[in-house]
């Protein structure tokens, strides 16, 4: 499949490396870059609710210090530090570190995070632009805010998450 949008694509394991974090339903996003500008020989950042975390997320069950991003060769990874190992990435229960692919969702506790590239940007990888559609339907929860996040219309959205019919036989 050739297509000009380097995030649509049939081969998810190929994203790149993540280079920041947004935390859903705010405005904030963190960049590597940024966290790791201060302590370049510090290889590790907190993720949690405590005050002095540098990646600050709020949720009832998000922990003051929930879970930790690690440097490793350039690579970015989320290591779970809660008791109760409530951290998740796409879906899956995090029980070793995981590298931080772009589009990747993360999730801590109620608090949900998307990694994105090294310029705040994240992307949805699809197969097609119906699968597309799905899934931003899925991440975003209503035609409205999945037509805003693809910055396409809701119509356009509802239309390509349609099921197709079977051609009607005469």
């Amino acid at each position: 499949m050739t297509t000009s949008d380097p995030y649509m694509t049939s081969f998810p394991d190929q994203r790149p490396p993540a280079g920041g974090l947004h935390v859903t339903g705010t405005r904030r996003t963190y960049l590597f870059e940024e966290l790791f500008k201060e302590r370049e020989e510090q290889r590790t950042r907190a993720i949690g609710s405590g005050a002095r975390c540098p990646v600050h997320v709020r949720g009832e069950q998000v922990l003051p210090v929930h879970a930790y991003l690690e440097r490793r060769r350039g690579v970015m990874y989320l290591v779970d530090h809660s008791p109760d190992h409530s951290v998740f990435a796409d879906g899956w229960h995090v029980v070793r570190p995981v590298p931080l692919l772009v589009g990747m969702v993360l999730q801590l506790g109620d608090a949900q995070l998307v990694a994105t590239d090294h310029t705040g940007r994240f992307g949805i990888y699809a197969g097609s632009v119906s699968d597309l559609c799905r899934k931003a339907l899925e991440r975003w929860g209503s035609l409205r805010t999945a037509g805003r996040g693809l910055r396409r219309s809701h119509t356009f959205v509802r239309n390509q998450c349609k099921p197709r019919s079977e051609p009607s036989k005469k």
